[in-house]
C-alpha cells in the first residue's frame, strides 16, 4: 500500500487535461522519488485526494520513460517545480528533464516545529 504525507511538499506539477488546469503536489511516499497527488474537493464538496503516478526507484523512471516517453505518461505537463531542499529531487530532476519538462528548481526549507 502506498502510503503518502501530505504534510511535506516536494514540488508541484501543472497539468492540462480536456482543456482544464490541474495542479498536483509531488509528495514523499515510502518510494524513492514520491507520489504525485491531485488534492481539491469532490462534487458534495468533500475533501479528496487522487494519486495520479508515483515513481519508485531509479529503475522505475527509467523503465516510465522507455515505455511512456515521459515521467507523466503522456499528461500535457505545464509546468514542473522542484524544492532542492530535498535531496531526493536531485535524482528526480534527472529524469524530468529526460521527460522534456522544463523545470523551475528553488530551495526552500520547511518551517521549524
Amino acid at each position: 500500500m502506498l502510503q503518502v504525507d501530505y504534510n511535506i511538499e516536494l514540488g508541484r506539477i501543472r497539468i492540462e487535461q480536456n482543456g482544464k488546469k490541474f495542479d498536483l503536489g509531488i509528495y514523499p511516499a515510502n518510494c524513492e522519488f514520491g507520489a504525485v497527488v491531485w488534492r481539491g474537493k469532490n462534487e458534495k464538496g468533500k475533501d479528496v485526494a487522487t494519486l495520479m503516478t508515483f515513481w519508485a526507484d531509479e529503475q522505475h523512471c527509467k523503465n516510465i520513460i522507455k515505455n511512456e516517453g515521459s515521467l507523466m505518461c503522456g499528461e500535457k505537463v505545464l509546468s514542473v517545480e522542484l524544492n532542492m531542499y530535498y535531496k531526493e529531487n536531485y535524482k528526480l530532476l534527472k529524469y524530468m528533464m529526460l521527460s522534456g519538462y522544463e523545470v523551475k528548481c528553488y530551495h526552500k526549507e520547511p518551517a521549524s516545529e
